[in-house]
């Protein structure tokens, strides 16, 4: 039960920040004795609400006296590896509701009490799917890549990663390939028509950066939630002012870059 709350409460996340109010309450009862085909929309704050209530109940469904789970392909079989994602997932929905409703106290208590509400400590934690490498266990960015080749790595991350940098990020290389048409990393401006973007330098497509091979490999991993991304938002709480008495904005900063690289270190090694 706790595992299907915190995929669920996952799942649905992704939904409501992309659409806003999606049906909720009423959403799994298409085969329900009385069927709702026509599930209502529940609101964006209403679902939120629920979803971190689900996250908390699955942290303390699994205690240390909890059964065993069988055939688990994400964290094989780590009950504290699934409760450790229950409520580093929390902390992503709390500072992703910060605007209107104020996590400060529920942060607080998450940070404060690790005993209690464990959370990412290292990239062995990270929430990853371990595609298999063939159809239908490939990662969909492989899949998609089969039939097109129209995408291109955005030029912020190129512009702050290597050409406004003095000191080149080495992650780059697995970010981004160079163009075709040779030279250096070159991305494409967000926000372009299809036509502008095969035209952008001439010819977009040649000149512009494809997203790294590792990412579009069969085997990429599908990266749920990662230690790097935790850093990031826990550094967020503490800038904003949400979060007090643990490390400073910058320490949290520094360890999700950190991290980052240690999640990559051996394919920078390789692109490099």
């Amino acid at each position: 039960k706790a595992v299907a709350l915190i995929l669920k409460s996952y799942i649905v996340s992704v939904l409501t920040d992309q659409f806003g109010d999606i049906p909720y309450t009423e959403a799994w009862l298409g085969s329900a004795a009385a069927p709702i085909l026509s599930a209502v929309y529940d609101t964006q704050e209403s679902i939120y609400v629920a979803l971190l209530a689900n996250l908390t109940e699955a942290n303390t469904l699994l205690t240390d006296g909890a059964p065993e789970i069988k055939g688990d392909i994400l964290f094989g079989n780590d009950l504290m590896k699934w409760k450790k994602f229950a409520n580093s997932l929390r902390l992503r929905l709390l500072m992703r509701q910060s605007d209107r409703v104020d996590p400060t106290a529920a942060i607080n208590a998450i940070i404060s009490d690790p005993s209690v509400f464990p959370i990412f400590e290292s990239n062995d934690d990270n929430a990853a799917l371990a595609y298999l490498g063939s159809m239908p266990n490939n990662n969909p960015l492989n899949e998609d890549r089969k039939t097109r080749d129209d995408h291109r790595v955005s030029n912020t991350i190129i512009d702050v990663m290597w050409t406004n940098n003095s000191n080149m990020d080495y992650r780059l290389p697995l970010y981004a390939l160079r163009p075709s048409a040779g030279g250096w990393w070159v991305g494409l401006p967000n926000g372009l028509n299809s036509t502008d973007a095969l035209n952008y330098l001439g010819n977009g497509g040649t000149k512009t950066s494809k997203m790294g091979t590792y990412f579009t490999s069969a085997t990429a991993p599908g990266m749920l939630m990662s230690y790097a991304e935790l850093q990031f938002i826990l550094a967020e709480a503490v800038e904003r002012g949400f979060l007090t008495g643990a490390m400073t904005a910058e320490e949290y900063y520094t360890a999700g870059v950190t991290g980052s690289y240690y999640q990559y270190a051996d394919e920078i090694v390789a692109a490099n």
